[in-house]
């Protein structure tokens, strides 16, 4: 994938957040939206965590990641994520309200 077709973004959290990363960068393929990969720092801006995005399969018209890798930069381990399965259902609005969420 070409340079001129990936876009970085990055997210800060806000002061005083209970947040376990200060900062997250998430590198994105703009001509599709996918993400490609993420990288999450802690407080001090130091590394700690690489998430990449691959082995994509589109599924009613949706992009989706068939396996996601997580590396724990600080120990050197990782963990993979294979997807077998792909079901979407499409929700209500009222699903997203703060009671329907505090309901769970």
């Amino acid at each position: 994938e070409s340079k001129d077709r990936v876009s970085v973004i990055e997210s800060t959290a806000k002061p005083d957040s209970e947040s376990s990363y200060s900062k997250i960068k998430t590198w994105v393929n703009t001509v599709d939206y996918r993400p490609l990969k993420s990288e999450y720092y802690d407080e001090d801006g130091k590394l700690l965590k690489i998430m990449t995005f691959g082995g994509y399969k589109k599924y009613k018209n949706l992009w989706r990641a068939g396996q996601i890798q997580v590396k724990n930069v600080k120990k050197n381990r990782s963990t993979i994520l294979e997807m077998k399965k792909f079901s979407i259902k499409k929700m209500d609005d009222g699903e997203f309200s703060m009671a329907a969420l505090e309901e769970g």
